[in-house]
């Protein structure tokens, strides 16, 4: 018989014990993995989402509440930014591309962005593909006409061609809530489904801007413009030359050179800030992890070593028919290493799961996208504990290479 199939054998024949260390390695495996998978799948969430927002020009008040109002969709929006700043920067030669953003609606908890058609021109590098594609349909071409989020569509269940209403405000409004907005006169009609993302962009419904100053009556327009002042919750932009022109841009409005009305932000920064906060408690976790993976190999010394001590006149028969003290090391290694490979396999499909599972609390918490991958470092963990669950059968091994045959033979 093979030195794998004694192996074996020996540990379906204490099937319980067997099974409660595989569990054991498998959970410690999994929360490991967990760690690893989110926080990497959140950061590439982060950077996906922030990719084609080089720049945003919104209210005074706290940056991290502009960006996740403009890129996670998420909260209320600051307060308006002067038209004229906008008029302003699109004359700035710097800047390919100027593009107002309005908030204030939503339909059914999807917030409606006002913007105009070169939102959809955005790329992250300029041989890049668009980042917004259409799935269906066009893009708007007058005012309350849609184009949808993948998710939304999904959630809301919206084709082209379908009409819905708007609400005022960022929250779907409570039965009897009156509401003295011109909404329910001006439907929307959709006309494009966007392509999937994989950001919190999938989430959100887009219309021409002028349509949020028909709605909301604004003052009469500029000439040549129909969005009207006062009208632009933010402003996105793109340089020409990055950094160079980012940085001027962002120095000039930070230092009120051009307004002291407004400020600039780079989302990714904010993004990557607001994620070291959440890796804080990523690194608990971590060390958690870690102990716990100390933990399993403990436990597979102690199954093993206990195995050993029960199987002693077992181990004393193998050497009275022939089994060398080797073969009977070999023989314990092998056991120990069978736990600890069935634990990582259990503890990689558990912890896949689980990471997903987290992943879609996260994306309906907050909007944010966690993109689920292979990290590099998953290898090496799981290298790590097949090696660690060895080290643990160590010891037993050598307690069963020691077993006297003749002493556990003797009659009693």
């Amino acid at each position: 018989m093979s030195l794998m199939a004694i192996a074996w054998r020996n540990l379906t024949n204490r099937v319980l014990q067997s099974f409660m260390t595989i569990f054991v390695v498998g959970l410690a495996v999994a929360l490991a993995l967990v760690v690893v998978l989110l926080s990497e799948g959140v950061q590439t969430g982060i950077n996906r989402a922030a990719e084609p927002y080089d720049l945003i020009i919104g209210g005074k008040g706290s940056a991290q509440q502009l960006v996740i109002n403009t890129v996670l969709l998420q909260g209320n929006p600051l307060q308006n930014v002067p038209f004229e700043l906008y008029e302003k920067l699109q004359t700035d030669p710097g800047l390919t591309s100027v593009v107002p953003l309005g908030y204030g609606d939503n339909y059914r908890k999807h917030k409606i962005v006002g913007t105009k058609a070169q939102f959809f021109d955005f790329r992250n590098k300029p041989n890049d593909p668009l980042y917004f594609q259409l799935g269906q349909g066009r893009v708007f071409r007058q005012p309350f006409e849609a184009v949808i989020g993948a998710e939304a569509a999904k959630k809301l269940g919206l084709t082209p061609g379908q009409k819905f209403n708007a609400e005022h405000g960022d929250e779907e409004a409570l039965p009897g809530e009156e509401d003295h907005d011109d909404h329910e006169a001006n439907p929307y009609t959709v006309v494009g489904i966007l392509k999937p993302t994989d950001s919190p962009a999938d989430l959100g419904i887009y219309v021409d801007i002028a349509s949020y100053w028909k709605i909301h009556e604004h003052a009469a327009p500029p000439p040549g413009d129909p969005t009207g002042p006062n009208a632009v919750t933010a402003i996105l932009v793109k340089p020409k030359v990055f950094p160079n022109d980012l940085y001027r841009v962002q120095n000039q409005i930070n230092s009120g050179r051009l307004t002291r009305e407004a400020q600039a932000v780079i989302p990714y920064n904010e993004l990557y800030n607001l994620n070291q906060l959440v890796g804080q408690g990523q690194q608990i976790l971590s060390f958690v992890a870690y102990i716990a993976i100390a933990m399993a190999g403990a436990t597979v010394f102690l199954s093993l070593y206990g195995a050993i001590i029960e199987r002693r006149r077992d181990l004393a028969v193998l050497r009275a028919l022939g089994a060398g003290q080797p073969r009977v090391f070999r023989i314990v290694l092998i056991e120990a290493g069978l736990v600890a490979g069935l634990g990582v396999v259990f503890g990689v499909a558990l912890g896949h799961l689980a990471a997903w599972l987290i992943s879609l609390a996260i994306r309906d918490a907050n909007a944010i996208q966690v993109i689920l991958g292979f990290p590099a470092q998953e290898p090496f963990l799981l290298l790590a504990v097949l090696l660690l669950g060895l080290l643990a059968g160590i010891l037993p091994a050598l307690a069963a290479y020691r077993t006297e045959a003749a002493r556990y033979l003797a009659p009693a």
